[in-house]
């Protein structure tokens, strides 16, 4: 199977979303929780006082996610124009390999160097690290049956490995 590709700054951005919720917002969570009692404990020390604390939980707890969010948001402007990220490629999975093809890189990856395979709403991650992964936008497949027969195609290479 042959596909051309468009890798686009907010395909970027929403494989790093997928990769943050999937492995790091539990991560996240619980270094948030442990900020807020420690910082909590720091402002009670002599005396408690509901009303300060809860106040203070609440605004700890937006700045944290407001961060994340900004953070999440700003990773579409890491890859640069001109690198091999972004841009048109042409991608061919064959029953030994995958091969890419672009304007500025050409390369293959052995069906052993694929540690897992993701699916979101938006596209098909073909994890080889734990944050590197081969991303195929699903909006450049046909319809549903080209994307079951892909799916189907990367399940059976990654099952045999």
């Amino acid at each position: 199977m042959t596909l051309t590709i468009e890798i686009t700054r907010e395909d970027y951005a929403d494989f790093n979303k997928f990769n943050f919720y999937s492995k790091g917002l539990k991560r996240t969570i619980i270094n948030g929780v442990i900020t807020i009692i420690f910082l909590q404990l720091l402002l009670n020390y002599k005396e408690f006082k509901l009303a300060p604390t809860l106040i203070s939980s609440v605004a700890c707890v937006l700045v944290y996610f407001f961060l994340i969010k900004r953070s999440l948001n700003k990773s579409k402007n890491v890859p640069d124009q001109d690198g091999s990220m972004l841009g048109e490629k042409e991608v061919e999975f064959t029953d030994e390999k995958i091969s890419y093809k672009a304007s500025n890189a050409e390369g293959s990856i052995n069906w052993t160097a694929i540690k897992s395979f993701k699916e979101s709403s938006k596209a098909f991650y073909l994890y080889i690290d734990a944050n590197m992964a081969v991303v195929v936008p699903k909006r450049f497949f046909k319809d549903g049956t080209q994307e079951m027969e892909f799916r189907n195609l990367v399940n059976g290479k990654i099952k045999l490995h």
